[in-house]
């Protein structure tokens, strides 16, 4: 039947999931295609002109988490679970996108409906959009160029030696 593809997919998903490490491999091919699902489809379509600067952005971003994605698995394969710094990076980039989404949608539906509110709401999102795509875009910037390693000796000789500037006042 249609189900049974995915179904034993979704076993060796499972078992994989059991123990990450030997499942890596189908572990990332699975999340890699989860992003492309949901955020990575080629642009947003159907949407009222009067979003498309936001739509624009939202573009734009989404084939980056893509090709950012993509760019640390291949770069980091099994070693991207120790990389938290960038996991963090990616997850706020999903979020931020999918929020981006959620705005765009709904104020695509009041436009459409002509609600009375339309343009305070345009003006919401748009003030949203372009905020969230500010972050987005810095945390795609410093997937490649941070300074994660000097956060992680700063946080080592804290936990160490304890806060340098502490005073007993």
């Amino acid at each position: 039947s249609g189900m049974e593809g995915p179904g034993e997919y979704l076993k060796k998903i499972g078992k994989a999931l059991r123990d990450p490490i030997k499942g890596f491999g189908l572990l990332t091919g699975f999340a890699v295609g989860k992003v492309k699902d949901t955020v990575a489809h080629d642009h947003l379509a159907n949407v009222h002109p009067k979003l498309s600067e936001a739509v624009g952005k939202f573009n734009e971003y989404a084939k980056e988490l893509h090709g950012a994605t993509e760019r640390v698995l291949m770069k980091y394969g099994k070693e991207i679970i120790l990389k938290q710094f960038i996991q963090r990076r990616l997850a706020d980039m999903t979020i931020d996108l999918y929020a981006m989404v959620a705005v765009i949608s709904r104020v695509d539906t009041l436009l459409k409906q002509k609600s009375a509110s339309v343009e305070q709401d345009l003006l919401l999102a748009n003030t949203f959009v372009d905020e969230a795509w500010r972050r987005v875009r810095r945390n795609s910037r410093q997937i490649d160029d941070n300074i994660d390693k000097e956060r992680k000796q700063v946080a080592e000789m804290i936990y160490e030696s304890g806060y340098p500037w502490t005073t007993n006042v």
